[in-house]
């Protein structure tokens, strides 16, 4: 398997995504929400950006990339996650209406979770041959 990322519509999706929110330089949303785990996420999403956005992509940043888009748009509680549906829904909708947002967070967390998936250091075949040799428990 190669490790040159060979399908880059996922990363292209999510970049897309991403960029339905403005841009990182102006007010807006990025300014509201960059500062998600005291920053960590936005920093490491915005490394991963520049990394994707090269001719070639390596899996690893592909998946990484997931990985931290997740991260970043991920509230553990109902309330965040309440905040973050209306703040997406403030720049993506000209209404401000909620369904486009929610829409919206299915969509990246959906295609972040395939990029990671699917683009993980983890081999199939080894998988297998390691439970095939596992003892059966007692």
């Amino acid at each position: 398997m190669s490790d040159v990322l060979e399908d880059r519509r996922d990363v292209d999706h999510l970049l897309r995504l991403i960029g339905m929110l403005g841009s990182p330089n102006r007010p807006g949303f990025w300014d509201s929400w960059r500062t998600n785990l005291d920053g960590y996420s936005f920093q490491k999403m915005q490394t991963y950006i520049r990394l994707c956005s090269e001719d070639e992509v390596s899996r690893m940043f592909a998946s990484s990339f997931g990985s931290y888009v997740l991260k970043f748009f991920s509230e553990s509680t109902a309330e965040g996650e309440a905040r973050l549906v209306e703040e997406v829904g403030e720049y993506i909708s000209a209404h401000r209406e909620n369904q486009p947002a929610i829409q919206f967070l299915i969509d990246l967390r959906a295609t972040a979770w395939r990029l990671m998936r699917d683009n993980s250091e983890v081999d199939p075949a080894v998988v297998a041959a390691e439970w095939a040799k596992a003892d059966s428990g007692p």
